[in-house]
């Protein structure tokens, strides 16, 4: 049987507060949240580390799209989000499909998305009439936001899901 995604994970320096964040900008519930617990550094890729403990939550959009696990770790501490960029390797970024790009680019301004610039449309090429828009989330993650043509997307029209 193949393998399918089950979550994406995203570290964020404030547990609570992302939580909020993540549950009012994408319509997100809450499937369980885990107090501080110290785990064996091994186990969460962290060989070497004398001590880790942590704490988190697994999200799932509405309609179960996808589903996000959130951690704080209280130790070791992370590197500032804000020396990544997203040509560095590995994950670059997250991306949500849009039925109205333009009013949920300003629906996520208002709730603290740091855009990089406006919806910008692709014109040339594979992706011609694809509509995208990257930016930060309050946390330092970088999202993207599309609106993808039906013949690129895979889906019917209405039917938007975490991409």
């Amino acid at each position: 049987m193949p393998l399918s995604v089950d979550h994406v994970g995203v570290v964020v320096d404030n547990l609570d507060k992302a939580v909020e964040w993540y549950v009012q900008a994408f319509q997100a519930r809450v499937f369980w949240r885990e107090d501080p617990t110290d785990v064996p550094p091994e186990i969460v890729a962290l060989s070497g580390e004398p001590h880790v403990r942590l704490r988190g939550a697994l999200l799932e959009l509405l309609g179960g799209t996808a589903r996000f696990e959130l951690h704080q770790y209280f130790a070791p501490a992370g590197a500032d989000a804000t020396t990544r960029r997203t040509c560095d390797l590995g994950i670059g970024h997250i991306a949500f499909a849009a039925d109205d790009i333009h009013a949920e680019y300003e629906r996520l301004a208002a709730l603290g998305v740091r855009w990089c610039g406006k919806p910008h449309e692709i014109t040339t090429g594979t992706l011609a009439g694809v509509v995208t828009a990257y930016g930060f989330d309050p946390f330092g993650t970088t999202l993207e936001i599309c609106s993808m043509p039906e013949h690129l997307s895979g889906r019917s029209k209405g039917a938007s899901a975490a991409g």
